[in-house]
Order: structure tokens, then sequence, then C-alpha cells
């Protein structure tokens, strides 16, 4: 009778494991399937981008001078090593991710945060680094956080060992279309994030910063 019941447990026990391995399994694929879908729809409609520049005042031009900025500290300036030529850091979303050479292989969306072709540096006057990355869910989507940011946040960048802090001024949405409008100031030195938009396909979401004098 013992080895009845230990046989039935033993049955259950393994009934039990199989289903358990079959949902973790399956489970996975899903996961997977969905992430491939949401960077592939990125890929396929990564936009040609056109800078329009105009001279509009924003509402935040006339705070600039009350901001404090901070020196960077020689931690900060030693951040970035052979490999990164510069970082990418927004404190309110705890992004801190490198940028690689504009001509590297490495920078590539699906690999990094990445440099669009009609980017200058911040160290060129009234320059626009253009930075581009994944959102969703997989490891690569350094920018899924961009959609908690709002006018007046700060992004920094480090580059050349130097810290150049910068305000979002402008926030908007495009339709994927094979071509996204970049409006930037021609007096004002630009840092410029594109991602695809939180729980909209079928658009891509822009955040214009000025750099904070």
């Amino acid at each position: 009778m013992n080895s009845n019941k230990g046989i039935i447990l033993g049955c259950i026990l393994i009934v039990l494991g199989t289903c358990i391995v079959s949902y973790n399994y399956f489970g996975r694929l899903k996961e997977n399937a969905y992430l491939k879908m949401n960077i592939e729809l990125f890929d396929s409609e990564m936009p040609e981008v056109i800078v329009e520049e105009n001279n509009v005042m924003t509402e935040y031009e006339k705070e600039e001078e009350s901001i404090r900025v901070e020196e960077a500290s020689s931690s900060n300036t030693n951040i970035v090593n052979t490999y990164y030529i510069g970082v990418l850091e927004i404190q309110k979303i705890g992004l801190k991710r490198g940028f690689v050479d504009m001509y590297a292989k490495e920078n590539n969306i699906n690999q990094n945060v990445t440099i669009l072709k009609n980017s200058t540096f911040p160290d060129q006057e009234n320059s626009n680094l253009i930075l581009a990355a994944h959102s969703g869910t997989a490891y690569i989507s350094f920018f899924n956080n961009l959609y908690l940011l709002n006018k007046g946040d700060i992004a920094t960048i480090f580059y050349k060992q130097k810290k150049y802090d910068y305000r979002i001024t402008n926030i908007y949405t495009q339709p994927k279309v094979g071509k996204l409008a970049i409006m930037k100031r021609t007096t004002k030195n630009t840092l410029t994030l594109i991602t695809c938009t939180n729980n909209d396909s079928t658009t891509q979401t822009v955040y214009i910063a000025e750099i904070i004098d």
C-alpha cells in the first residue's frame, strides 16, 4: 500500500514538474517573440533626419541664468574610456549610458545608444547631438523610460573631459513615415533624443534639449 502511494506521489510530482518547465519555456518563447517584434518595428522604420532650424523663444530661456551648473568632478571627467567617446546621463530616470564614435561599427541601434549621422558635437558652436535608442523591454531598450521626462528636466552629456547640461524645451511625436523633422534654434547648442513612442507603434517621440549656459 505504501509503495503504491509512493508511486502515485512520484507520478504527480513528475506531471507538476513537466507543467512548470513547459510553462516557463513557452513563456520565454512568447516574451522573445514580443521583444523581437518591437525591435524590428523600430529598425525597419529608422527615419531620415531633417533638421529644421528656427529661433523661436522658449519659456525656459529666461530661467537659464538662474540655473547653477555644477562643474564636472574629477570622477565625472574620467567617465569616458577608450571604447566610449561620451556618456549620456539623465538622473531623473536613472539612465547612464555611453556612446561610441559615429563611424564605429558598434554605433548601431541594436548595440548602443546611437549617434545619428546629422549630429554635431557639444564642443562645436550651435551643435546638435542626435541620439537614438530602442524603447520597450529588451535588454537594448536604453530609452525605454524617456516617456517619464517632461519639459524642464535635465540631461547631461560627458564629452572630451567636459560636462554639458541640457534642459528639455520641447517634446513632440511624429508619424513613422521614413523622415523625422528636428526643430531647433540656430543660436543654441542642442541635444536631441529619439525613440519609439510609449504604447504607440505608429509614432516616434522627439525630445529637444538646449544647453544650459
